[in-house]
């Protein structure tokens, strides 16, 4: 059986866990869903979610 793919282990992620969020030392989670972006749109979400970061 050949390993599974990064993407069919990356759709196995619990979208919920949000354990990071749950430690406010300076942690946040953005939750952006990918489905039907392409890469540069699903970057371009993530940035967006962290201005201070990213300049956006």
């Amino acid at each position: 059986m050949l390993a599974p793919e990064w993407r069919d282990m990356v759709d196995q992620v619990d979208t919920v866990d949000t354990t990071i969020a749950a430690n406010r030392d300076g942690y946040r989670y953005a939750a952006v869903d990918g489905t039907g972006m392409t890469p540069e749109r699903t970057v371009a979400a993530i940035m967006g979610e962290f201005p201070e970061i990213y300049g956006t």
